[in-house]
């Protein structure tokens, strides 16, 4: 399955990966209210495996809610460490090609939201990543935290082979509807 919708999304075309991407970010801040969270976490994109353009979504929200604190992972061999991304923050590919903040403030508090990338999801909010369990890890400390995915693609009926350390979305946000699970 993971093979699969990488191999979907990487087959899209430049123009249909950004209105999809637009799409989602459309309708992440058309419909969900960010007024009463203090931080945000989000992924930035591997360009070349077509996930969610989430700089689009990071413009949006600067714009709609100045005082929301965006934040950014740094992958560790333990983990992710969380950095805060101001407008001037250096970025520069990691490893896996993820863009990362360089020179940043660390940012060591509770998370109030977590965006978080996939490659696909079920109809009970679960997903499947790129199989490294660094969102898993993330997301079993995220207790209180608003847990919203962003896909290309709409879920399929069931994820198979669930363990005990995946974590069930609250919100999975695609081009053409949001979907809501344990909220």
């Amino acid at each position: 399955m993971r093979a699969q919708y990488l191999a979907r999304r990487k087959s899209l075309s430049s123009q249909d990966h950004l209105k999809k991407s637009q799409s989602v970010t459309k309708l992440f801040i058309d419909s969900i209210p960010l007024s009463k969270y203090r931080s945000l976490h989000t992924f930035l994109p591997i360009e070349k495996k077509r996930e969610v353009d989430t700089f689009l979504l990071i413009r949006q929200l600067r714009k709609r809610y100045p005082k929301l604190l965006i934040v950014v992972p740094k992958i560790h061999k333990s983990g992710l460490e969380h950095y805060i991304l101001r407008e001037n923050t250096l970025l520069q590919p990691g490893p896996y090609f993820i863009p990362e903040p360089q020179k940043a403030e660390s940012f060591d508090q509770l998370i109030d939201v977590a965006v978080v990338p996939m490659l696909i999801f079920d109809r009970k909010g679960h997903r499947i990543g790129y199989g490294k369990g660094y969102y898993d890890r993330f997301l079993a400390t995220c207790h209180s935290a608003l847990k919203i995915g962003l896909s290309l693609f709409p879920p399929v009926d069931q994820i198979p082979e669930l363990t005990s350390t995946d974590v069930a979305l609250d919100i999975v946000i695609t081009p053409k509807k949001l979907y809501k699970f344990s909220i």
